[in-house]
């Protein structure tokens, strides 16, 4: 069984209908009713009573929907339960940076960071744009 599909399911059946669960969670409409029915071609069963200007939930859509929705809140926590765990920072990290601060301050700040946090990986690259104009105003001759 998709968990995807059983998450739009029980967000639909909560929500009272696509266009509310769609406008709720600014998801498209087509792929909730896509993966809805997908979800009952798996399951073989209709899951909703759908007419012209409401949807109704069927028995079997009902029983669904309020065995699942507790499993899929416990699937959740459990989620952040996980990856609240690793306290620590991990993965890339990009910085971009006009030049006069990255020749200043940034190597005193990338150098502490990265002791800090080893398993990040620093990528700091330079502003193009602001090196020109440094370049054109360092060229530039004062007048007073």
């Amino acid at each position: 069984m998709d968990l995807i599909a059983l998450a739009d399911f029980n967000l639909v059946a909560r929500h009272g209908g696509f266009g509310k669960a769609a406008r709720a969670t600014g998801r498209p409409k087509a792929t909730l009713s896509r993966r809805v029915m997908e979800l009952e071609a798996a399951l073989e069963i209709r899951l909703f009573e759908r007419g012209a200007r409401n949807l109704k939930l069927t028995e079997e859509g009902r029983a669904l929907h309020e065995r699942t929705v507790v499993l899929l809140m416990e699937l959740d926590e459990t989620a952040a339960s996980i990856a609240s765990r690793s306290e620590k920072p991990r993965g890339r990290l990009r910085i971009s940076a006009p030049l006069l601060l990255s020749q200043t301050a940034m190597g005193k700040i990338a150098a502490g960071f990265a002791l800090k946090y080893p398993d990040v990986r620093l990528e700091i690259t330079t502003d193009k744009v602001s090196q020109k104009a440094i370049l054109f105003w360092s060229k530039t001759p004062l007048c007073f």
